[in-house]
């Protein structure tokens, strides 16, 4: 890595295409147009710019692998960073008390340049065309096309708070008390109204001394600004005038307001340690504090989800789903990596990924990374072998030792007694709230208790997935398995089992009918009724169509082998877990991927899947048609308990992220994997020289003759380390012939031989 750029110790898994065109590149060459088409595929594996610190073991519940950090050691011209913004490149703006800053994910670049003005960065807001408006301590400017444009009028006061509601509007506030409104005027120019403390006693602290209010904040109420002050708390702007709102309780010094989606505001004040400075109002007159002991609130954001990050003056980051508290993060119970309980802002990105601006640096928290989770306080209880999520939303893990049923609400593990201390191997829901449990000693059965049964068992409320467990039949009943029951599916309105000692059974009420006969099945998998595929120990894979049990020619290169677990996509792959490997069977070929790998789980996607190892943690996989598959892995260096995974499950939350659970010899991992694509971008277009951006993005004439052209592009994504990402290059003539194609984790295409 080169002298000054950033470290990284950790990352995410997930796998998203984002493709740029180079198509109005144009160049003639012997009277033939070419087109350069680049794409970058972002096999995204969250990771950050951090310092190098050790990984010390957090209390918290979130992973320390989650933070990242931003500092003076990375470049920041200080590392009291006062405000924090993302323009529409993906690029963040880091106001600090040294100046501007941008980030790219890969280095912070200084900013100095004309018509920035000097001091404190104190306010930074994008507005909706795509202007960055950055107030300082010596007035305010605007960066439109790369150039920055002092706004004349602030000169020389302290811009504490910028808003931008409508295209062409925004209010800048100033600690001097005066209120700046500017609009778009018919030609183009900005037009102002500015309403100044001279002339508005309420913008005044002494009226005798006409000393003006410090404004600290500025928010949207329907179609009101409010705006918070020190010492005169909320203030309302109609137009030219300024009211001021007399609420019980009132706090008189406003830190911070933001609205939330209902357009309720919550803003953050001044108070003791003891007390509580978050309130939210629906009516203004009359506002609630939320919580307690979050002392003085300084920062505020809502998240994609609507959840609402507090920053505090010294008791570090609250997280509130409504008004109910769901995280408190500091620096010591994240080990640092909150590197400061003082904070300065709080700034949501385009990922959902959280941005704190301290008073030693930017850090960031990505609460979709990975958290881990123990199911029991006995290591061998925590050896998970399977996960599944019953119709009514539980989530079930089976171990090692036992059964456990996770509470939604409180996110907590419960054992199931009944079977206590058994291995199980494969869950399956053959009706509502009836669940089939396959052990390493036969298979049980999972039933709702009766009211009777209920209070038999001194039950008074509900319990998570509660439900009653009995043995499907005794072991010496003819027809019982006492073997290992490996795999349970559905198919052609039958459950089937696959049986380690046996073979292939079907469940008939409380019998086991033998369908095939002396083979060791461990996993199973229907292809929309049509056909079941079973994988054995050691003899390869089968396939039953209802009526007969056989082996598929395609796959004769299996036989011998061991599949773990078979899955299909929706495009018709059949994807095969394999210890030596993972195999994707479509349209009459089988492909290796993963070689190498002792792959025990797969879930297929379209043209992809999701697998876990045994020695390499978690992998996604694409298959690009143009170029091969392209990998992504999480393992236990980027946050996984450990290495060794067995099973993998995909559940969806309200919100409609996926949620991935993995489950190793050591808990549970959670892990919601990102939908947002990133950002590419041409970092250099070279051909007999450098071309400009302006030049790159209206389209280039390249002159003839032209013997070669050089691509070079950057992709940028807050959960990806730049060093994670793979880039697809496809090179066609102008009749889509392919002409050349590169794979790699190298950002520049070399285009020869035009």
């Amino acid at each position: 890595m080169p002298n000054g750029s950033l470290r990284d110790n950790r990352s995410d898994n997930r796998s998203e295409r984002a493709a740029v065109s180079a198509n109005q590149m144009k160049g003639y060459t012997d009277r033939h147009l070419f087109r350069a088409i680049a794409a970058v595929t972002a096999l995204l594996i969250y990771a950050v710019a951090v310092e190098a610190q050790s990984l010390i073991p957090s209390t918290s519940s979130a992973n320390l692998h989650q933070w990242g950090s931003v500092t003076l050691f990375h470049g920041l011209p200080s590392d009291h960073v006062r405000v924090i913004a993302q323009d529409t490149e993906g690029f963040l703006w880091l106001g600090t008390d040294g100046g501007l800053s941008k980030y790219d994910g890969r280095r912070i670049h200084k900013i100095v340049a004309e018509g920035l003005p000097g001091g404190r960065v104190r306010a930074i807001k994008l507005d909706s065309e795509g202007v960055l408006w950055i107030g300082t301590d010596s007035g305010a400017t605007r960066l439109v096309g790369g150039e920055f444009k002092p706004i004349t009028e602030t000169e020389g006061k302290t811009i504490t708070a910028i808003l931008t509601s409508d295209p062409g509007r925004a209010l800048l506030a100033s600690e001097q008390g005066s209120i700046f409104s500017y609009s778009r005027q018919a030609d183009g120019s900005l037009g102002v109204r500015t309403i100044k403390p001279e002339d508005h006693a309420l913008l005044q602290i002494d009226q005798a001394t006409r000393s003006p209010l410090p404004l600290t904040c500025l928010a949207m109420m329907g179609n009101t600004p409010l705006v918070g002050t020190h010492s005169r708390g909320l203030l309302a702007v109609e137009g030219d005038e300024v009211r001021e709102i007399l609420s019980r309780p009132r706090a008189f010094f406003v830190e911070a307001i933001a609205t939330d989606a209902r357009g309720r505001p919550w803003f953050g004040a001044q108070t003791t340690d003891g007390d509580s400075g978050l309130y939210q109002s629906a009516d203004l007159i009359r506002p609630q504090k939320v919580a307690m002991n979050t002392g003085t609130v300084t920062a505020l954001a809502f998240d994609p989800q609507g959840n609402l990050w507090a920053g505090t003056e010294g008791q570090g980051a609250f997280m509130y789903a409504d008004a109910h508290k769901l995280e408190h993060f500091t620096f010591e119970n994240t080990a640092g990596g909150l590197r400061s309980n003082h904070i300065y802002a709080v700034f949501v990105d385009r990922e959902g990924v959280v941005w704190f601006g301290t008073d030693r640096g930017a850090c960031r928290y990505d609460p979709r990374s990975l958290r881990i989770e123990t199911v029991s306080v006995h290591p061998e209880s925590n050896f998970t072998r399977v996960l599944f999520q019953s119709r009514d939303g539980w989530i079930w893990c089976g171990t090692n030792r036992g059964l456990f049923v996770r509470s939604a609400k409180a996110g907590e593990w419960h054992e199931i007694e009944e079977l206590q201390g058994k291995t199980v191997h494969s869950i399956a829901e053959d009706a509502p709230e009836h669940l089939l449990v396959g052990t390493a000693s036969g298979l049980y059965t999972g039933i709702k208790p009766t009211t009777k049964q209920r209070r038999a068992r001194g039950i008074s409320g509900p319990l998570p997935g509660d439900r009653l467990f009995s043995r499907l039949a005794p072991a010496d009943e003819p027809g019982a398995t006492g073997d290992s029951v490996r795999a349970i599916c559905e198919f052609q309105g039958s459950f089937y089992i696959a049986s380690f000692g046996r073979g292939l059974e079907r469940l008939e009420h409380d019998r086991h009918v033998l369908v095939w006969p002396g083979q060791s099945a461990v996993s199973l998998h229907s292809d929309n009724g049509k056909r079941l595929w079973i994988g054995t120990a050691g003899d390869g894979v089968f396939v039953f169509d209802g009526k007969e049990v056989r082996r598929e020619a395609a796959l004769d290169s299996l036989s011998g082998k061991t599949a773990w677990s078979i899955g299909g996509s929706s495009d018709g792959t059949l994807w095969l877990a394999t210890p030596d490997g993972l195999h994707a069977y479509r349209s009459g070929q089988l492909l290796m991927l993963l070689e190498g790998n002792d792959v025990r789980r797969v879930i297929a996607r379209a043209n992809a899947a999701w697998c876990v190892t045994a020695g390499g943690g978690l992998y996604k996989i694409l298959i690009d048609d143009s170029g091969g598959p392209l990998i992504a892995r999480l393992g236990a260096e980027q946050g996984l308990p450990s290495q060794n995974a067995f099973a993998i499950l995909s559940t969806t939350e309200a919100s409609g992220d996926e949620v991935l659970w993995i489950g190793t010899n050591r808990g549970v991992a959670r892990y919601i994997p990102g939908r947002i694509a990133p950002q590419l971008r041409f970092a250099r277009v070279m051909s007999k020289r450098l071309f400009q951006p302006e030049e790159i993005h209206a389209g280039l004439n390249l002159d003839y003759p032209q013997s070669g052209l050089l691509l070079d592009l950057e992709a940028f994504s807050s959960r990806t380390f730049p060093e994670q990402f793979q880039y697809s290059f496809s090179l066609y003539d102008s009749q889509g012939k392919p002409l050349g194609y590169k794979l790699a984790r190298d950002s520049q295409f070399l285009i020869e031989n035009l």
